[in-house]
């Protein structure tokens, strides 16, 4: 785990996590890597990626998947019959998003079309969104590794059995969150583009409202007040654009609905385990009443002291680290959830990615033969009552281990950011660094053009000229008696 992290995020960090990390203008970004087809790693990660597809599109046209299928299926019809107010009031399952409803109506209307199933449309679009989310974490990768990126973790996460049950069977809109939460890191950390970055965070808390809790991640991130002010005004105004008409309609009622969305306890974690003894009910249920807000006040905590100090951690290396510490400490659960986790082990390491992906997909297996009364699947019930079993006993490993990659992601992030400086000094010359250095003592330019002519921040070339000019001396010091 260690050792996959140092090879991977604290490398793929190096542009990022530079000393003083104060935001570079646009012109300092890298440019994005074009995908290479002559590459023969390339090659194969688009044949897994495309076998992955295959694979999960045969679920979806051979299958009914879950009843959260039939769920939305539901949402729309009784939207479309009552009015999208009147339902919001009558029906309290529904617990997304309003902008939701207008993927649940493009599905419904590509349906009645095309004869093809609501839920394959579903699972289809969801098929679509993990094909980006791979596309997004190989050209992060490329922009700060270069030649270098690691194509065992992108294949894994291509045919991660994690992805595979839950967009090809399970159905749901976990697929999409994720996406525009990848779109929001690319913007933010390798384009610099704040504006889309926040458009794209505002798209997956359309989606779904638990992205939220990333909010002090992106805010203590970024450094000054205009780069703040630009990304959270675009997403509250997708946000708000999305929720429209609705929410000037009956804003009370989507609040009660969206930010009173509680996920199912007693089935996962810190719950699950205290639902063990008996002796521990009052403090399951005070954990699960307040346990949202612990995590909001530690993720808040950890982005402050990440991103105060001179080195800071990947913007992808933090929002991973959050996804695994909701997961890890989240009052409730549904098992779709374990497909949040699987693009952010790109840069875990090997093995863990490997541990995660055995353990997880055995879990989903065991819950969906449960849930499907035996194999083959077909329609998974989940009214037929919470898993036990070896399925338990899968669970609480998956959980085990998510909570251990937490535990040792926050020390390797806290441990790398002085080790992330090094490693910018590690990729330049001496000579390459004598000629950044002199080019800012002259002064006759901006650090800014000076940053955008050498592909390197402002605030590494204000170090290197710092000490430039305190070891200037050391050139005489040989010639002192002449």
């Amino acid at each position: 785990m260690r050792r996959g992290w140092t090879n991977g995020a604290k490398k793929a960090g190096a542009v990022e996590a530079v000393s003083g990390a104060g935001q570079p203008p646009p012109g300092s970004f890298r440019p994005v890597a074009r995908i290479d087809f002559t590459d023969p790693l390339v090659r194969r990660l688009c044949l897994l990626a495309i076998a992955a597809a295959v694979f999960k599109l045969t679920m979806a046209l051979c299958t009914q998947g879950t009843n959260d299928i039939t769920s939305f299926w539901m949402f729309h019809f009784r939207s479309r019959q009552m009015g999208a107010i009147p339902f919001f009031h009558a029906d309290p399952l529904y617990n997304h998003p309003p902008f939701v409803l207008n993927f649940l109506h493009l599905w419904a209307a590509l349906q009645d079309f095309t004869g093809l199933r609501f839920g394959f449309w579903m699972r289809l679009s969801g098929t679509l969104a993990d094909a980006g989310s791979l596309y997004l974490v190989y050209q992060i990768s490329r922009c700060f590794l270069g030649e270098r990126f690691r194509f065992a973790p992108l294949a894994l996460m291509a045919i991660s059995p994690v992805s595979l049950f839950v967009t090809g069977f399970h159905g749901n809109t976990d697929p999409f969150v994720v996406f525009f939460l990848l779109l929001a890191v690319y913007y933010a950390s390798v384009k610099g583009q704040f504006w889309l970055a926040g458009a794209a965070f505002g798209m997956s808390c359309s989606i779904k409202v638990w992205p939220l809790v990333l909010s002090p991640v992106m805010f203590f991130y970024l450094k000054d007040w205009s780069s703040r002010f630009r990304f959270f005004l675009l997403a509250g105004a997708v946000i708000f654009l999305g929720s429209c008409p609705y929410i000037l309609q009956d804003p009370d009622v989507l609040a009660a609905r969206v930010l009173g969305y509680n996920s199912a306890p007693g089935c996962w974690g810190i719950t699950r385990v205290l639902s063990f003894r008996s002796s521990w009910l009052m403090a399951n249920m005070a954990y699960i009443r307040n346990g949202r807000y612990y995590i909001i006040v530690l993720i808040l905590l950890v982005s402050y002291l990440l991103n105060r100090r001179q080195a800071r951690p990947p913007l992808f290396a933090q929002f991973g680290f959050a996804v695994f510490l909701f997961l890890a400490l989240t009052p409730g659960f549904g098992v779709q959830y374990l497909s949040w986790l699987v693009p952010w082990l790109a840069w875990a390491g090997l093995w863990y990615g490997v541990a995660f992906n055995l353990l997880g997909g055995t879990f989903l297996f065991l819950v969906y033969t449960y849930w499907s009364k035996g194999l083959p699947w077909d329609f998974a019930n989940a009214a037929v009552g919470p898993w036990g079993g070896t399925a338990i006993v899968f669970e609480l490993l998956t959980w085990g281990l998510v909570v251990l990659y937490s535990v040792l992601s926050l020390a390797a992030l806290w441990r790398g950011q002085a080790q992330a400086v090094a490693l910018i000094e590690e990729r330049h010359s001496p000579q390459f660094k004598a000629q950044v250095a002199l080019e800012a003592i002259r002064g006759k330019r901006p650090l800014s053009e000076i940053a955008a002519q050498f592909h390197v921040e402002p605030e590494q070339i204000k170090h290197w000229r710092t000490l430039a000019i305190e070891r200037l001396d050391r050139l005489f010091a040989d010639d002192r008696r002449q």
